[in-house]
């Protein structure tokens, strides 16, 4: 959970995050205390240090990206994003609905179930693309009347469930997917095969077997490479404050993929570049959004952030200030 819950006052820069996967877990909480970085594990009796070194894997590297661009014109790249982009916004407006949680599941047992699958997607190396794809398939199975009584038990399987279609739609079958009794067992077994199975087909039946849903990951590879298409801290800075929102399902159903993603980068950028004015007009044209409406979502989910870290680190005050 330190890679997930930890950032200093204006945000643990991209640099830090890049050198800290090379370290072991002893050395990245000491790299967390010399820099002041808040640690929850001074306020929790839990480990000091989390099983393994911090990993970032990504199935499409933006280097890959930025030089299979190079071979195309500008005018080829332009047409090309607008058809890339415009289909983006498509499927997202199609996929739009209204949301809220079921009258027996609280905003913090959400919290709680977004957590407890990214420590499941660490330790069974999924990639960061199929725990946000997992995330909106959760969200989409909430505004269906079936799951309107689901209990926690359930809604821990419906998460569960939803992670292992993503995996598939995402990452395939092959030799290192995770199997059903590697999922059950991330649960201390309190299901069984068939309860999973079960939940899967009740899944698969309200999302109507649509698994590539749009996520904020979508549109970040396109707003990153605007602004600068070698920028690789930028983008995985983004990419993390983009999966920090889905812990909140207020944030998720107030705003888009598209609008989360632009406000992520927006923060991202404004916590590695500061001042520099890096929100062109070729980001406003694309993101479709304006650079005073980006800043008050940034706002939202920087607040959401600093607030989070204040009820992990009692008795610690953190001013919140507005980038």
């Amino acid at each position: 959970m330190m890679y997930f819950l930890i950032f200093n006052i204006k945000m643990l820069s991209a640099r830090d995050l890049y050198e800290m996967e090379s370290m072991t877990p002893e050395e990245q909480y000491r790299k967390f205390s010399d820099s002041g970085g808040i640690s929850i594990f001074t306020q929790l009796e839990t480990e000091p240090f989390p099983r393994r070194p911090i990993q970032i894997r990504e199935t499409t590297p933006k280097k890959s990206l930025s030089k299979y661009l190079d071979d195309f014109t500008k005018k080829d790249v332009a047409k090309y994003s607008n058809v890339i982009i415009n289909h983006y916004f498509e499927q997202e407006n199609d996929e739009h609905h209204s949301c809220s949680l079921p009258r027996n599941i609280t905003n913090q047992m959400y919290n709680e179930l977004i957590a407890k699958l990214f420590d499941i997607k660490n330790k069974l190396y999924l990639y960061q693309e199929t725990f946000f794809t997992a995330c909106y398939i959760i969200k989409f199975c909430l505004s269906d009347s079936k799951f309107a009584s689901i209990t926690f038990n359930q809604f821990e399987l419906l998460g569960l469930a939803s992670l292992k279609i993503a995996e598939k739609s995402d990452q395939g079958f092959d030799a290192h997917s995770a199997t059903i009794k590697q999922y059950i067992d991330t649960l201390d077994n309190i299901f069984t095969k068939q309860d999973f199975l079960k939940m899967e087909q009740q899944v698969l039946n309200s999302i109507h077997f649509h698994t590539t849903f749009i996520t904020p990951i979508s549109f970040l590879l396109v707003f990153s490479a605007i602004i600068d298409p070698d920028d690789e801290k930028g983008y995985t800075l983004a990419k993390n404050i983009a999966e920090y929102c889905l812990t909140d399902f207020n944030l998720i159903c107030s705003y888009l993929p598209s609008q989360l993603a632009i406000a992520s980068q927006y923060l991202a950028n404004w916590s590695i570049r500061g001042n520099i004015d890096f929100y062109t007009d070729d980001l406003e044209h694309y993101s479709r959004m304006s650079k005073e409406e980006t800043k008050y979502i940034a706002t939202q989910i920087y607040n959401f952030i600093q607030n989070s870290l204040i009820i992990l680190k009692q008795n610690t005050t953190v001013p919140l200030q507005e980038p």
